[in-house]
């Protein structure tokens, strides 16, 4: 979940790819200018990061914008508003800047630059003035968001240890069998390219672990459940994180790592995925797009079975594959407690209602684009 107590989410920002990176925290990419020159400085932090580190033992050389090692994000927007804003005493001198009040990159706080002259006068436009646009105000406000503070917490240091080990660690639950990672409340983007990363990473890992008892693999097969799967495995999806699903898909098996795909609308789930489903668990389904994305997933000659897919009742889902010995209609457990997203209760509106609150839900909307 979000927050910074016991069991806070966190995914590291910088194990995402230059652009990646760019995309969430600005909205977008802007033009080819502002592009390149992010990736430029990412690249140059990301080697600053390894050159000064005691813990990554890596060649500065062979570090890429794409690297997941860590980097200050906050010294690449600075860099950047400042190219942006900077005015100059002497044409065409850089030496020569025009500071009113210097900035601070951990404070997230431009520098004041004397304005420029008009016609010929002093102070000049510096090489990029304005060059970026409003680019730099938007990865300034998105490093400001709240919803998307897990990416940046806890910050890398020189001295370690290495914060990707005890994030991996959260997310397997620690010693709990069972981790929930909540995405509620992050924008839709963010959690797309977050959600690629955790997927990535586990699969990583399982494919180099060591022989062990404590190592997640083959010795201790770790099961990935995606609810609503059809967000983050659409044609419009993060490609990290199609990419890495339909690999545990493929290969996942082999290395003790296996996918639970959860969804309402199954024609969105990429083909590899729905292929190598091993068992298919169907509940009420009255699209007929989606009806026939489940007939095709069943075996051929028990296909005729999802005939019965609209007329099942609520519990009751078709069971088929490696889980049931024949195909089967069941009824399901309920749940005990329900979920918080089960159905809600039309209890409320039977009481004497005297004013709906809903200050504290606007503060909070709010608060979004506040500054801490």
């Amino acid at each position: 979940m979000l927050g910074d107590g016991e069991g806070a989410l966190h995914v590291p920002f910088w194990a995402l790819p230059a652009v990646e990176i760019l995309r969430i925290f600005a909205g977008g990419t802007g033009g080819a200018t502002f592009l390149g020159r992010f990736v430029e400085l990412v690249g140059k932090y990301r080697k600053q990061f390894v050159t000064a580190s005691a813990w990554l033992k890596m060649d500065a050389s062979a570090v890429t914008p794409d690297t997941p090692v860590p980097f200050d994000i906050n010294l690449v927007w600075f860099e950047l508003d400042s190219e942006n804003r900077e005015t100059l005493t002497v044409k065409a001198d850089p030496t020569t800047r025009a500071v009113v009040n210097l900035g601070d990159a951990s404070a997230l706080r431009s520098t004041v630059f004397s304005p420029y002259g008009a016609g010929a006068a002093a102070p000049f436009k510096g090489a990029m003035y304005g060059v970026h646009g409003t680019m730099p105000d938007l990865l300034r406000l998105g490093l400001r968001d709240p919803r998307l503070q897990f990416l940046l917490k806890p910050k890398a240091t020189f001295a370690g240890p290495d914060p990707m080990v005890h994030a991996i660690i959260e997310w397997l639950g620690r010693d709990k069998p069972i981790a929930v990672l909540d995405f509620s409340g992050v924008p839709p983007e963010a959690a797309d390219a977050a959600i690629g990363v955790v997927l990535s990473l586990i699969l990583q890992v399982a494919m180099r672990a060591p022989d062990g008892d404590q190592a997640i693999g083959k010795n201790l097969p770790v099961l990935l459940v995606l609810e609503e799967a059809h967000r983050y495995l659409s044609e419009g999806a993060s490609m990290l994180t199609r990419e890495s699903a339909n690999k545990i898909a493929r290969e996942g098996r082999k290395y003790g790592v296996g996918m639970w795909l959860v969804s309402q609308r199954p024609t969105e789930l990429p083909e590899t995925a729905l292929a190598q489903c091993g068992t298919l668990i169907a509940l009420r389904l009255t699209n007929s797009a989606d009806q026939g994305a489940v007939k095709t997933a069943l075996p051929d000659d028990v296909s005729g079975l999802s005939a019965v897919l609209p007329a099942l009742r609520t519990g009751e889902a078709l069971v088929s594959g490696e889980a049931a010995v024949i195909p089967t209609r069941t009824v399901l457990d309920v749940p005990s407690p329900f979920p918080k997203a089960e159905d809600p209760s039309l209890a409320g509106w039977r009481k004497d209602l005297k004013e709906f609150q809903v200050d504290q839900a606007i503060s909070s909307w709010r608060g979004t684009y506040g500054e801490e």
